[in-house]
């Protein structure tokens, strides 16, 4: 499976590996509605990050002490899950295949994108995730872009 898929790439069958925000996207486009051009990161590309940063155990233990209900310890393990992510080193092939789609959206002039973080269970018929995810604007450049998507 590849890291990224540009909207024009994507439906709703895409789900699982591009959550429902991007699905969404590639249907509008597929519509013939004026979507930016833009591309997702698939779930390959967020196991590769883990994989790489040997995060998977202590993701799983974090979220075990984030189940008890209490909300302090929610935030506590959330803030630990952002640490690990931002120490994290995006594996070459994976920064590879995100710098070369930033570079073919820019290829048309656009100086600046938009990242946005996102759940492949977000924006569904069943579920919303609404504000609580983040969005990093005017990001220019491969290496600012590397580490908003971090």
């Amino acid at each position: 499976m590849p890291y990224t898929q540009s909207f024009s790439e994507l439906n709703r069958d895409q789900i699982p590996a591009a959550g429902g925000k991007g699905a969404n996207l590639g249907e509008l486009a597929a519509a013939g509605f004026p979507v930016p051009a833009g591309f997702v990161l698939t779930t390959a590309a967020y196991e590769a990050f883990v994989q790489a940063n040997a995060l998977q155990d202590e993701l799983v233990n974090l979220a075990q002490t984030a189940a008890d209900g209490r909300p302090d310890s929610a935030e506590a393990a959330a803030a630990q899950i952002h640490a690990l992510f931002r120490q994290g080193t995006i594996p070459d092939d994976l920064a590879g295949e995100i710098a070369a789609a930033y570079r073919e959206l820019t290829a048309s002039g656009r100086a600046a994108v938009a990242v946005r973080s996102s759940a492949t269970a977000e924006d569904l018929p069943s579920a919303s995730f609404a504000g609580q995810q983040e969005t990093f604007l005017n990001i220019a450049g491969e290496d600012a872009l590397l580490e908003a998507v971090k």
